[in-house]
């Protein structure tokens, strides 16, 4: 048993080291996106109260939980957003395409 090679293979990993590349204040920046973005397209908003005082880890799962399949292309949306271009063309360029968008 190897180790993975391609991380888009585990998106919650891969959602993990993005938060904790943003640092704190952009790691906040990121939640206030999530929780009040009308710019999401399709994709509703969280809660905020989901989200409030949660560690990136949990914020994986609540995220995941939330938007399945399109949790990955979601954080894109909310990178490009803040600007983040980096982390997007770093994590977030070749995304699989999901059935039924």
């Amino acid at each position: 048993h190897g180790i993975i090679r391609d991380e888009r293979e585990d998106p919650p990993k891969v959602l993990l080291e993005i938060l904790y590349s943003l640092g704190n204040e952009n790691f906040k920046n990121f939640i206030w996106h999530v929780t009040n973005g009308g710019f999401l397209e399709r994709f509703p908003t969280i809660p905020p109260f989901k989200l409030e005082d949660k560690r990136r880890e949990e914020t994986v799962t609540v995220m995941f939980q939330s938007y399945s399949v399109h949790t990955l292309k979601v954080t894109k949306i909310v990178l490009q957003e803040m600007s983040e271009y980096n982390l997007v063309d770093k994590y977030l360029t070749d995304l699989p395409e999901i059935p039924g968008e």
